[in-house]
């Protein structure tokens, strides 16, 4: 089991400051917003991709994970720091929404974040579990999302990268029961989960029960604690009350010996301090 932190809390640095901040404070990974001001794919040529390349190796960093379910560059430069409707903001474009362009806009993203984890050397991207229904159908939903799962899932093949449905509260897929109903309708080995530990919390589920049920289809963690009340804000492991000692348990009873990215993207005014203190809860605990 290896530990990284997401670069998302530092989306008030450049790629290239959060990835020397990360590996100062101590970790030998880093996941990657695939998303401004990070390496939103359409801003990215062929020099910028050296560059992040020769960044990784500068820091002596790897890649646990690509975040392609983030999204706000589509809206413009203000939108990452609009707090109140962020969510709203990394959801949309969604795999599920009426307009079969903002649909197209989500897959291609999808596919472009494909590409560049390849580039980049990392082995799972992660998406949005199809987005917000906003009153549609669910059957008609899940429908586009498994659509749109097929078509990314040859790319997926192609490049060798695992596509890694993340369920959220909100979303088409907000519990592991849905999440494996919806991976009766996948055919590709490439497609399989991200358990974002905070969001198995938020809807009521254990998860370190969730880790022993899903094991087999679990490709990357995102890990963060949440409050008793289940608010969907993402903590500082061990400012919560998630039982991380037992998830790591269970993750050994499961044979999980892939990346734990610490993703607390709301901590923009001290990302540093929430890595630091994050890599030394979790190192306690075991991770």
């Amino acid at each position: 089991m290896k530990l990284a932190f997401a670069s998302s809390a530092y989306r008030r640095f450049s790629l290239a400051n959060a990835l020397a901040a990360i590996a100062e404070a101590g970790y030998g990974a880093a996941e990657i917003m695939c998303d401004a001001p990070h390496a939103y794919p359409p801003d990215l040529g062929p020099a910028d991709v050296d560059s992040i390349v020769a960044t990784l190796r500068a820091h002596d960093l790897a890649v646990s994970n690509l975040n392609a379910f983030m999204m706000t560059a589509v809206h413009g430069p203000a939108a990452a720091s609009d707090l109140p409707r962020m969510a709203r903001h990394f959801w949309l474009p969604s795999y599920v929404d009426a307009d079969p362009t903002d649909r197209r806009k989500r897959i291609d993203h999808t596919l472009d974040a494909l590409g560049l984890a390849r580039q980049l050397g990392a082995r799972t991207i992660s998406i949005e579990p199809g987005g917000p229904l906003d009153g549609r159908d669910e059957a008609t939903a899940t429908d586009l999302f498994a659509d749109a799962i097929a078509e990314c899932a040859e790319r997926a093949e192609r490049e060798g990268v695992s596509i890694c449905i993340e369920p959220e509260p909100g979303l088409l897929i907000e519990r592991s029961d849905q999440y494996l109903r919806f991976m009766e309708r996948v055919d590709s080995p490439m497609v399989g989960l991200n358990l974002d530990v905070g969001h198995v919390f938020c809807v009521g589920e254990d998860p370190a029960e969730v880790a022993r049920r899903l094991g087999p289809h679990i490709r990357h963690i995102q890990i963060e604690d949440i409050a008793p009340t289940r608010e969907h804000r993402h903590l500082v492991p061990g400012d919560g009350a998630i039982d991380l000692a037992e998830l790591r348990r269970a993750l050994d009873d499961v044979g999980y010996d892939g990346y734990v990215t610490v993703e607390l993207y709301p901590n923009l005014d001290d990302p540093g301090d929430a890595a630091h203190r994050s890599l030394a809860h979790l190192r306690a605990l075991g991770y």
